[in-house]
């Protein structure tokens, strides 16, 4: 498009195409969260050009340009931190490097996703949010899983209480994968094993439900033979009057329900991972056809089916690009954000030496 601008006096022709109110994104890190749930969402949204994705595997490499030719392979941050048109860094690289890259990413001036699990403690999470405060730079972790269809409905479902007083709710992710992997979330490191890897997921379901809790316990296992991190988890969060109970493991052949909720008037049960896993595209509210079990129990043997939503995952793109565009720096995401890291370095603790631990209540400020 064209339009007359003036200046001094002298009128020009100018182009200013719709590219430029695109916002720039580098993608840092291509495995499965970059591939899966990072690339598609930003390719699919109009506001967002994928400049640039970094990695050095050679066969990703081939992937990509022969399936993105117009996207950019670069082999380290610097070229991307660097380059004055980025606007956006997503960090989807191993857990060891969150910490640096979002502090790297800020300091080049940069808005930044971080991947969870995000940082391994309060006092780094507080930083790296002070310093995008300072930097003027929205930082937002990945909680991409509150999009979920399953956790939608139940939002949805407890809205409606048809369950008199919840005493009880189960959140899990339960598979059967019997053989340990020679990847880095199964070797020691930075954060590794299946606590960090899924904890953040389900303690975000929790208190975006209830709220923070007033104390918790955590233990984590190896069940597997050769197990080098924990492959197996158990949690309670424990409220005024509520218990929620969260876990995950690999050797679970017969899972039990992804989510359960039990209350005076009714229990709510749900098996099985949402199909799909995630969608990207705006449908509003529409319902699986997946045939997973989601059943409300009025009695012992009353049960309604609830049909369960279609995700909206599509949303945390949606709402980062609006943000940006007004310049909307603070948000409820960053107190979500960081209960949920605060309330991770407490179970490690309740981990570590067996004990129920209390919630601070410092954190009711965060």
């Amino acid at each position: 498009m064209f339009f007359l601008e003036i200046n001094n006096g002298i009128m020009f022709i100018v182009r200013k195409d719709d590219e430029m109110n695109k916002l720039y994104v580098a993608i840092i890190g291509y495995g499965m969260a970059g591939r899966l749930f990072h690339l598609p969402p930003l390719l699919g949204n109009p506001m967002y050009v994928v400049k640039y994705i970094m990695t050095n595997n050679e066969q990703t490499i081939q992937e990509l340009k022969s399936n993105y030719p117009s996207i950019e392979i670069i082999h380290q941050i610097e070229e991307a931190l660097t380059d004055q048109k980025i606007d956006l860094m997503v960090i989807a690289t191993p857990n060891d490097v969150h910490y640096a890259y979002t502090e790297m990413s800020l300091l080049a001036g940069k808005h930044v996703v971080c991947e969870k699990p995000f940082v391994e403690s309060l006092q780094q999470a507080n930083f790296l949010f002070e310093l995008a405060a300072r930097q003027k730079k929205i930082l937002r972790v990945f909680h991409n899983r509150q999009y979920d269809g399953d956790i939608l409905t139940i939002h949805e479902l407890i809205k409606q209480n048809p369950f008199g007083r919840i005493f009880s709710m189960t959140a899990r992710f339960d598979f059967y994968s019997p053989q340990v992997q020679p990847r880095w979330r199964e070797r020691p490191g930075v954060m590794p094993g299946k606590f960090y890897d899924l904890a953040p997921h389900l303690i975000d379901h929790v208190i975006r439900l209830f709220g923070l809790p007033k104390s918790l316990q955590m233990k984590t296992y190896k069940d597997r033979e050769g197990a080098l991190v924990d492959d197996h988890f158990e949690m309670e969060m424990y409220y005024e009057g509520l218990t929620c109970y969260l876990g995950a493991g690999q050797l679970f052949r017969n899972p039990l329900p992804r989510f359960q909720i039990d209350g005076t008037n009714a229990s709510y049960y749900k098996y099985g991972f949402d199909q799909p896993d995630v969608n990207y595209l705006d449908i509003g509210d529409s319902y699986q056809s997946s045939g997973l079990r989601s059943e409300l129990y009025t009695s012992q043997h009353e049960k309604v089916n609830i049909p369960i939503l279609i995700g909206k995952h599509y949303l945390f793109y949606d709402k980062l690009a609006k943000d940006i565009q007004n310049n909307i720096t603070q948000d409820s995401d960053k107190s979500y954000a960081l209960k949920v890291v605060g309330l991770m370095e407490i179970a490690k603790k309740s981990d570590q030496i067996n004990q129920i631990i209390e919630i601070p209540q410092s954190f009711q400020k965060l």
